[in-house]
């Protein structure tokens, strides 16, 4: 790129980075009429140089060239936060999943973006957990509403189409998925209180004398159950 732009007799290019940092500090040395840029920054992410050009006295324009095959300026400007990352291992790519959308980011094995991908629907659940293989991207999902009585496995390919649907145990909330070979697993948990009584001994006072009673009282105790459940259907 800043070959293509030296190479116009109009333009000239005063400084090259990938570090978000630096954008902000050279602005402020060199007052550039246009900045280009990724969205995808070292140090400072897009968003925050955008709102910190914002704040200079003389403001350059800005042009967002996003990194992201597939998906839009709009897209790379929400890509701020993730939910969850796995490895494709024979791919070696990474499936990175945004935390505003649902959609993904893939990711090479030196975790340079290689494309953005928008799945093609969407399960009204909350997301706890991501699986991948070569072929799928997994999510583990859990209810949101009273109506959705079980967790479910929502599978993906890599390009984002939907592959299916898969119910799983009811009752408690799935926290996670993985696989080990060609065999899969869902981890789940159960939380609750447990009540129980103990006799315990106290000091009371009866016509003026003191003697020790045994009273029973009531405890309350915060359990936690975890359980590792292998998954059919993938």
């Amino acid at each position: 790129l800043v070959e293509t732009l030296n190479a116009e007799s109009d333009l000239t290019v005063v400084a090259d980075t990938a570090d978000g940092e630096a954008v902000v500090e050279l602005c402020r040395q060199r007052q550039p009429n246009v900045v280009v840029m990724d969205m995808i920054l070292a140090k400072l992410d897009g968003v925050e140089v955008l709102s910190a050009l914002a704040e200079l006295p003389e403001k350059p324009r800005v042009l967002v060239l996003s990194s992201f095959a597939g998906g839009s300026v709009a897209d790379a400007t929400g890509a701020t936060a993730f939910s969850g990352i796995a490895y494709g291992s024979g791919r070696k790519q990474y499936a990175v999943l945004l935390s505003h959308n649902y959609n993904f980011v893939v990711l090479d094995s030196d975790l340079d973006p290689v494309r953005y991908v928008k799945v093609r629907k969407k399960n009204n659940y909350v997301v706890q957990g991501i699986d991948a293989t070569d072929d799928y991207i997994m999510l583990a999902q859990s209810p949101k509403t009273s109506k959705q009585k079980y967790n479910i496995i929502t599978v993906y390919d890599w390009d984002g189409n939907y592959i299916s649907k898969i119910n799983v145990k009811k009752g408690y909330e799935i926290e996670s998925i993985y696989h080990v070979g060609s065999k899969y697993y869902a981890g789940f948990y159960r939380s609750y209180y447990k009540t129980y009584y103990k006799n315990v001994v106290k000091k009371v006072v009866v016509d003026g004398k003191e003697k020790k009673k045994k009273v029973k009282v009531k405890y309350r105790k915060f359990q936690r159950d975890n359980y590792v459940y292998q998954i059919n259907g993938i």
